[in-house]
């Protein structure tokens, strides 16, 4: 008989897992994954060598927002026995300048972006036709009242029988008569036409609108571009990325045991916007912006966060174990080897102590740039998607260590990666920008320099100084100690020319008025190198033109052309590209009709709209208070008055169109006034008519046009 080997579930369970890691390792070692992550390896280290001086700029950034001198600085400042006081100039600038931004990126009835209304359009040789038939048809049934009229009068008079040939074609000559004396007509009847489509448009624009902002909404756009404003001030750029696919718990409504409603928890793919730090983000080294050169995003994971990621399409499970595998056994710490970690988690009010413990977080890279085909090929990807091995494609990889647990095509049609960015104030060619505390450093170590100084003037003038003759004292006598009636005892013998002063008071000279003069200009310097004056916010003095409600509508109109730049920036770089990407999603994944209406056009009308809104609003409520007056009332037309009003309801959110009517619709008079009088009031009996009472056709429309045209 022979031996059964008996194996406890235990071990059964480390061989299965120790096969799985096996099998893992061997998959990761193969030529052409190691290549991949090599590949990923060799571009983030170059854009982590070139990011190493901007990452030292932001973490200048950081230490004036929060108040904080940097370490040497800071020990220059104690070994001259100055006050360590920080005059947060700097931080209060920011804050008001991302206060004034939020201001104008949440309007509290709209958002920075828009669908730009479709412009009148054009109508089409069809429309053009059917608008020239209906004018046609009206004329010629009027033609035939006055042709009908006449012939009755004719035929009581004489009793003769109209011949029938000849009544048809004197109602053709007239009605062509009719139609050239008043063409214009016609124009008028194009231009109501085009005004309908265009309501038609707009109508179409705000349905798309609504699902556009309820797309973003739920992706909440507006939070992490809200989180971005910060970054974009008080750094060198902020960013927004998104739409991504990610799969959350999220909280629905499900049936209960006895049919009712009751909340239930669930994981579902949801869109999402985040605002990436960006001291995790390394493009390039020559890159300009986004989508110039490949680009790098740094994620710190926990076990369970990628643990997720299996069963997530594009992820390669055996991989993701294997890293979490290698973890467990005390690898994977710090492998990325990123500059100033240590600093920037002090600043940022995190724990260093713990970097590298067993809770450490996964560091994995997410690249983004061109890659091989036959690379993307070998990984998995289908060969229809790759067609050609040697070509260019733009992909997403993920890379922990050595391992690469994605490598996917990027889904965007255009190639670009998920991110936009904006800065405070933008440099030409260069990827980074400048954050306002950069703008203010030289300004702000001088104020520092002059509280400092200030603060140690006013405390050695505080008091007054002693000069002591220490000849002059007996021994022992204690001379560093003052107080009321103290008896002082002085050896005059040792002073024989008795012409010196045994102690004497004396009061240092304190210059707060001229530290505070220079404190002040430097303020004020501060408030033009900004663009971010302190009467913006209700600081600051209020003499000359502050003085009044129109200087100060002036002053603050200046001051604002700074603040409109650094909106236009977010415009640019953020908003609108965010916006079209959402847009461009829908247009490829959701199957809605209502996105899908003909010649619509998303654009992003941006901040500065918002802007110029509110100058305008003000400037109609100006306008409309001088034309309600009297004297100028009564000189404008009906029309006119109907061309002030509507953008005003428009602005404040009616329906217009239901309460003030159209231009053409006031001026539009009816084809009769243009007519000979005398017409007849009634079509011939017999006569089939449409809906709005015109001829319908047939016989009798045959008669005016029987070749097709007049």
């Amino acid at each position: 008989m022979g031996i059964i080997n008996v194996v406890s579930n235990t071990e059964l369970i480390e061989r299965e897992e120790e096969a799985f890691r096996k099998a893992s390792e061997d998959r990761q070692a193969q030529a052409h994954i190691l290549g991949l992550a090599a590949y990923v390896r060799s571009c983030w280290n170059s854009a982590r060598e070139a990011k190493a001086k901007i990452e030292e700029q932001m973490l200048r950034c950081l230490r004036a927002k929060l108040g904080k001198y940097d370490p040497a600085k800071l020990v220059q400042i104690e070994e001259y026995g100055q006050s360590p006081i920080y005059m947060m100039l700097i931080a209060e600038k920011c804050f008001h300048a991302e206060s004034w931004i939020e201001d104008i990126l949440n309007p509290t009835d709209d958002h920075p972006w828009g669908v730009d209304p479709t412009k009148v359009p054009e109508l089409s040789p069809e429309q053009m036709q059917e608008v020239d038939e209906k004018f046609r048809s009206k004329v010629f049934g009027l033609a035939m009242e006055q042709i009908q009229e006449s012939a009755l009068a004719e035929f009581q008079a004489s009793g003769v029988q109209p011949d029938m040939n000849a009544l048809q074609q004197e109602v053709r000559t007239l009605a062509a008569e009719l139609y050239e004396q008043n063409k214009g007509i016609t124009e008028e009847y194009a231009a109501f036409a085009k005004s309908k489509a265009q309501a038609e448009a707009k109508k179409a624009d705000a349905e798309i609108e609504a699902i556009l902002a309820d797309e973003l909404e739920e992706a909440e756009w507006q939070e992490a571009l809200a989180q971005a404003l910060p970054d974009i001030v008080g750094s060198k750029a902020g960013f927004v990325k998104g739409p991504v696919l990610k799969r959350k718990k999220v909280m629905t409504w499900g049936k209960g045991p006895n049919g009712e409603s009751v909340p239930v928890m669930e994981y579902k793919i949801v869109k999402e916007f985040t605002s990436p730090s960006p001291f995790d983000i390394y493009s390039a080294p020559d890159s300009s912006g986004i989508g110039d050169g490949y680009l790098c995003e740094v994620h710190r994971m926990t076990r369970k966060n990628l643990y997720n990621l299996i069963g997530v399409k594009g992820y390669d499970e055996q991989a993701i174990r294997s890293v979490l595998d290698d973890y467990g056994r005390g690898g994977l710490r710090d492998w990325l080897y990123l500059y100033n970690q240590q600093q920037r988690e002090e600043l940022e009010g995190r724990d260093t102590s713990r970097i590298g413990g067993p809770d450490t977080k996964i560091e994995a890279i997410q690249f983004w740039g061109s890659v091989q085909g036959k690379h993307l090929i070998e990984f998995g990807i289908s060969a229809d998607r790759v067609p050609d091995r040697q070509q260019e494609y733009d992909a997403e990889i993920w890379l922990i260590g050595n391992y690469v647990i994605k490598a996917e095509l990027n889904a965007d049609p255009l190639g670009k990666p998920p991110y936009f960015k904006a800065s405070f104030r933008e440099i030409k060619g260069s990827f980074w920008g400048l954050g306002l505390p950069e703008v203010l450093f030289d300004i702000q170590d001088v104020i520092n320099s002059t509280a400092r100084a200030l603060l140690d003037n006013m405390a050695l003038g505080s008091g007054v100084q002693v000069g002591v003759d220490v000849g002059a004292m007996p021994p022992g006598e204690t001379i560093t100690e003052m107080f009321p009636r103290k008896i002082w005892q002085f050896d005059l013998g040792k002073n024989p020319q008795g012409n010196r002063t045994p102690i004497w008071f004396f009061q240092p000279k304190i210059l707060a008025g001229e530290l505070m003069k220079v404190y002040k200009d430097f303020s004020e310097e501060a408030d033009l190198k900004s663009g971010v004056p302190k009467y913006s916010y209700g600081a600051g003095g209020t003499g000359g033109a502050l003085s009044t409600v129109g200087g100060m509508s002036m002053m603050m109109n200046a001051a604002a052309r700074g603040i409109k730049k650094v909106i236009r920036n977010i415009d640019r770089g953020i908003i609108v590209g965010s916006v079209k990407r959402t847009w461009r999603w829908l247009m490829l994944y959701d199957q809605r009709p209502e996105l899908r209406k003909g010649d619509i056009k998303l654009v992003a009308m941006g901040s500065n709209a918002l802007m110029a809104r509110e100058h305008q609003t003000v400037r109609r409520n100006e306008f409309l208070q001088t034309v309600m007056s009297a004297p100028v009332l009564s000189i404008i037309q009906e029309t006119g008055l109907t061309e002030i009003l509507r953008p005003m309801l428009r602005d404040l959110g009616y329906e217009v169109d239901k309460i003030i009517p159209s231009t053409f619709e006031l001026s539009q008079k009816p084809v009769q006034e243009f007519l000979p009088p005398g017409g007849a009031q009634q079509l011939p009996q017999g006569t089939e008519v449409d809906a709005a009472g015109n001829p319908a056709g047939g016989q009798d429309q045959a008669m005016a046009n029987p070749q097709g045209g007049m």
